[in-house]
């Protein structure tokens, strides 16, 4: 008998741990796919983008940046906690390649699109299909 009370306590430990590991899941940073293009600088950097969040609630925190056959995939990620200030960033510095053609930004689970592309004469331009919402 003792051993099924053992079993049982150590079975709704683990329950509440994960439950406690998916309510942190939430309250943490995630991707974010609501990030649009406000601004941008070409710098001798890179370009310097400011962006903000389409939504009502919410702030970005951090961006990740990755390379794909020319084109520079990019995640921006949610603050801590729920609509939550600290920690907010609003400008990120992309350090350009010369190889790149394209910055595409997040728009939902395996979907990017582009919001920057360079022009024929090597200049970094707003792409004109370029919109949040899907027609």
């Amino acid at each position: 008998m003792e051993r099924k009370t053992r079993k049982i306590k150590l079975i709704s430990i683990a329950a509440v741990c994960a439950a406690l590991l998916l309510a942190a899941f939430g309250l943490f940073g995630r991707g974010r796919s609501d990030v649009i293009l406000l601004d941008y600088t070409q710098t001798d950097e890179g370009i310097l983008i400011k962006v903000g969040v389409s939504s009502s609630a919410g702030y970005i925190r951090s961006m990740k940046a990755k390379e794909l056959d020319g084109d520079v995939l990019v995640e921006f990620y949610s603050t801590f906690g729920v609509n939550n200030p600290r920690g907010a960033k609003t400008e990120f510095l992309l350090e350009l390649s010369p190889e790149w053609e394209r910055v595409l930004f997040r728009r939902g689970r395996d979907n990017f699109r582009t919001v920057l592309e360079k022009n024929c004469g090597g200049n970094w331009v707003v792409c004109q299909e370029s919109s949040y919402f899907d027609e």
